[in-house]
């Protein structure tokens, strides 16, 4: 049985994955094509796991996607 899950609950497993550096979540829930828009750059999928995993590897005890309080997150 397939249970149906609503954009707005994907979107908070998403964003709790994100800022917890789980990388298998997120590569499960992304499509491949799948892309962050940080400020004007975008970041593709295999960008961002890459740069999850080894900010995950540098602050062991740190979320990986901390927030500064000059960024914004559009959504």
């Amino acid at each position: 049985m397939t249970k149906a899950y609503s954009v707005k609950q994907i979107r908070e497993v998403w964003i709790n994955a994100y800022l917890n550096g789980e990388t298998d979540w997120l590569a499960y829930l992304e499509a491949p094509s799948f892309f962050v828009k940080r400020n004007a750059e975008l970041i593709s999928k295999a960008d961002q796991l890459a740069y999850l995993e080894r900010s995950r590897a540098k602050f062991p005890n740190k979320r990986a996607g901390d927030v500064q309080g000059n960024s914004r997150c559009d959504a």
